[in-house]
């Protein structure tokens, strides 16, 4: 009777330290930030790193999507944050994740189907387009975007990230995109505007 006493209180105290850490467990969950507000926060790209880490993301919230199409590795490369991107890769960010971005610009054209490579071109930021790069991210990936014409008819054309870039130029500095991207050796399909005129030809790089 004595060892079935014990027997019980032992299966008891196990049952006991499961659910108290269990409740922990859901208490941790519950106070999470979320990975995309400690993202944006206005914090150090340290303490950004530290959080993520203090806060063990799972594999598939560090590839979560936005209700804008962003994941954490986009909003990285948004804010400008390339310690934080290449914590993330680490962490297991995909680094060809193709998302749906709603990207917009002032002459009304709209990024549909983005890539990592692509969005840095666009946002012109070399230090994540260069991380990206030695990473090993795909550069070929294509990707869509509506283009207005002045007749308010609007169309859909693939483009690479020398294109977005190329699109971008006023914004960014394109020399310094185009010069980590000829690295790859590629002959680019560019898409040239002129007057009023849309004519292709080739950006060899």
């Amino acid at each position: 009777k004595m060892k079935c006493k014990r027997i019980i209180l032992v299966f008891l105290l196990i049952f006991a330290s499961v659910c108290l850490f269990s409740e922990e467990v859901k208490k941790t969950e519950e106070n999470k930030e979320p990975i995309f507000t400690v993202i944006t926060s206005k914090a150090s790209d340290e303490d950004i790193c530290k959080k993520i880490q203090d806060n063990k993301y799972s594999k598939a919230e560090i590839n979560a999507v936005d209700s804008n199409g962003y994941t954490p590795l986009y909003l990285a490369i948004d804010c400008g944050k390339p310690k934080v991107l290449e914590f993330l890769l680490k962490k297991g960010a995909d680094k060809n994740k193709i998302t749906n971005i709603k990207v917009r610009d002032k002459s009304g054209r709209k990024i549909l189907r983005c890539s990592p490579v692509l969005y840095a071109s666009w946002k012109g930021n070399k230090d994540c387009l260069s991380l990206l790069l030695e990473k090993g991210s795909k550069v070929d990936i294509e990707s869509d975007m509506i283009l207005p014409t002045s007749d308010g008819i609007t169309y859909i054309r693939l483009l690479l990230p020398i294109d977005a870039a190329f699109y971008n130029r006023r914004n960014i500095k394109f020399n310094d995109i185009h010069n980590l991207l000829s690295t790859k050796e590629l002959d680019y399909q560019h898409y040239h505007f002129s007057g009023r005129k849309w004519s292709y030809g080739k950006y060899k790089t």
